[in-house]
């Protein structure tokens, strides 16, 4: 028998190696696609790609993280079971009878080559799970980098993007897909940490319901009970922590099997599932539970930002929250690699919002945190110190209007170097973005308020229409800004007042 909370936290060291072979993955793809030479020039013609994807760096990561995981999952299975024996041998003890390892010996031998098996079969068919054409498909690791590179020069070319876009949306392709393992019989993919996970947890769970089965029937055992935990699935809360008949159903203990879904994929030991049973003997063991406990076994409902959450949702919240930082993180690692500087801030900003959310949300549901999944363990070092020094930075970037000692405001955002862009409406927190337009260079100036509300544009020239912009000594005007309920955008252009000129002087 192995309890709810040891099943749980059982998978976290695999998990992390697989975490950690994603961040490898995505750096180095990322890496790649920033120094592959991408240029809007011709010379790099798309579909003439010198550069493909070099599997060598990769067979050999591959081969040196399926040994390593093959042998924690090996070391967890050896102590989960010599675990859960041990709790059998008490169990029978009180009721005068002996558990015999050698009986499960064999059985358990088998299940750990199993084991074994399914964590090799992890890394055998990875990939990340794009959409295109609308549909959801997989693609191997070197064609999404050639797929990725060639659709970068494509757009590069024919100036419908720049380089940077290119990668920065191959990036968040990658980090929110997750690395994934295939299966190409099923058609299905999955995260390959999240397989991780189910692979351990399941394969334990079952091999260690075998030996229970087994020495149950060696000891002629009748009777089990099963586990219990707060936050358990709907279906699971009717059966758990309860008594039951393995062979037929008498009073007081309905059958086992018909009542628990045992065997069956959505059932007691199924896939994911953190309960496990263990035998009982009516008259000699007493019941973990009383059935007032089980119906309180859950905390009372929470609301949260006007939502209300039971205890199962409230878990799956958690878990959705630790997705989105996992995401997050690994954004950062692929804009790092890619040297995208001010995308890696914003992710930065993004992803301590995130984790200031996961704890109050974990702390009012009175939930623990997953720490080994929050904390940067399974995240790169560099780039976590990385991201906390951006998160710093924006935090002094954005928190009002600076000025030099001649008065001219300070730009927080220089897009110059940009051929295509967009200006949102709604960007940073007393933001001041810079660009230059048109064959004559000329630089503009967008500023936004504290709430990062889009609300004047200085422009330093006419937009080579003197008649239509007849302001200043050169056409130099200014547009104020302001938004319609509807979202439409309403300004009222004028001439620059005398502030404005000191403000923007440098570009007059």
């Amino acid at each position: 028998m192995l309890k709810p909370e040891y099943l749980n936290a059982l998978p976290e060291p695999l998990v992390l190696l697989m975490q950690q072979l994603e961040e490898w993955a995505i750096r180095d793809i990322a890496r790649r696609l920033a120094s592959s030479g991408v240029t809007e020039t011709a010379r790099y013609q798309w579909g003439q790609l010198t550069d493909f994807y070099d599997e060598t760096e990769l067979r050999a990561e591959l081969d040196r993280v399926t040994g390593e995981a093959q042998d924690l999952a090996g070391a967890l299975y050896d102590t989960s079971v010599s675990e859960a024996f041990n709790a059998q041998q008490r169990a029978y003890a009180r009721a005068g009878k002996t558990a015999a390892f050698d009986t499960v010996r064999q059985l358990l031998e088998i299940s750990r080559s199993r084991l074994v098996d399914d964590v090799l079969n992890l890394t055998g068919s990875l990939g990340f799970a794009v959409k295109q054409n609308g549909k959801i498909v997989f693609q191997g690791l070197g064609q999404f980098y050639i797929d990725a590179l060639n659709r970068a020069q494509m757009e590069v070319v024919t100036g419908v993007s720049d380089a940077q876009s290119a990668i920065r949306r191959a990036v968040k392709e990658m980090a929110n897909s997750g690395l994934r393992m295939v299966d190409y019989a099923g058609g299905a993919s999955m995260r390959i940490d999240a397989a991780a996970r189910r692979a351990v947890m399941t394969g334990v769970n079952q091999a260690t319901a075998r030996m229970t089965d087994r020495l149950m029937e060696e000891l002629g055992a009748e009777y089990v009970e099963t586990t219990a935990h707060a936050g358990a699935r709907p279906d699971h809360q009717v059966w758990q922590g309860r008594q039951f008949k393995v062979n037929g159903a008498e009073p007081g203990y309905p059958n086992f099997a018909l009542s628990t879904g045992y065997g069956m994929v959505t059932g007691l030991c199924g896939a994911n599932c953190y309960h496990s049973y263990y035998p009982y003997f009516p008259g000699y063991s007493t019941p973990a539970y009383t059935r007032e406990e089980l119906k309180h076994i859950d905390p009372p409902p929470v609301e949260y930002e006007g939502k209300r959450y039971n205890a199962y949702e409230a878990t799956q919240m958690q878990r959705k929250y630790e997705r989105n930082i996992r995401a997050s993180r690994d954004k950062l690692v692929g804009y790092d690699a890619a040297g995208l500087s001010d995308d890696f801030m914003t992710e930065s900003v993004k992803l301590k919002a995130l984790e200031r959310g996961y704890r109050d949300f974990s702390k009012l549901t009175d939930l623990p945190t997953q720490n080994d999944r929050l904390q940067m363990l399974g995240f790169d070092r560099s780039v976590s110190s990385k991201a906390v020094w951006a998160n710093n930075r924006y935090l002094a970037k954005y928190s009002g209007y600076r000025y030099t000692e001649k008065g001219t405001i300070v730009v927080t955002d220089d897009w110059k170097g940009r051929a295509h862009f967009a200006l949102p409406s709604k960007y940073r927190p007393y933001a001041v973005i810079e660009t230059v337009t048109g064959a004559n260079k000329q630089i503009d100036r967008t500023i936004y308020d504290a709430d990062g509300v889009m609300i004047k544009q200085i422009h330093s020239g006419p937009h080579s229409n003197p008649k239509r912009h007849p302001y200043g000594t050169h056409g130099e005007h200014k547009h104020d800004i302001w938004w319609l309920e509807n979202g439409r955008r309403a300004d009222y252009r004028a001439e620059l007042d005398p502030v404005e000129r000191k403000e923007h002087a440098d570009i007059l």
